[in-house]
């Protein structure tokens, strides 16, 4: 199932098949996140199901992910952008820059995209 593809609620003599392609899963979360939630879906027009999949195959699809991608892209552009701040540019008796170390910390935020690297 592709991201922001909803399956279609068939009548009652087609439900029998939309439960054999889907299958139930139950999660626990917090008031207040159920309570965003809620909020959520109704704004959007999305059921809770729906929101919870799409969740679920940002945190799991491939290399193609256009979320991963940007989330990944914007780690990226901070990154870059820190670099070329004079301040950033500080070396530490370790011989490392604060851009390097920003570096280092912000690379370990990388969600990965189906290629095995983050």
């Amino acid at each position: 199932m592709e991201l922001g593809n909803r399956p279609k609620i068939p009548s009652k003599r087609g439900r029998k098949k939309l439960f054999n392609e889907l299958q139930h899963a139950m999660i626990y979360v917090g008031v207040d996140l159920n309570e965003k939630w809620d909020l959520y879906a109704h704004s959007y027009g999305l059921s809770k199901s729906q929101i919870a999949r799409e969740a679920l195959e940002m945190r799991l699809h491939s290399g193609s992910n256009p979320y991963v991608n940007g989330y990944n892209n914007g780690i990226d552009a901070v990154i870059n952008e820190a670099k070329l701040i004079d301040a950033f540019k500080m070396t530490f008796p370790s011989g490392k820059t604060f851009a390097d170390l920003l570096k280092d910390s912000t690379e370990k935020l990388r969600r990965d995209d189906g290629t095995g690297k983050p």
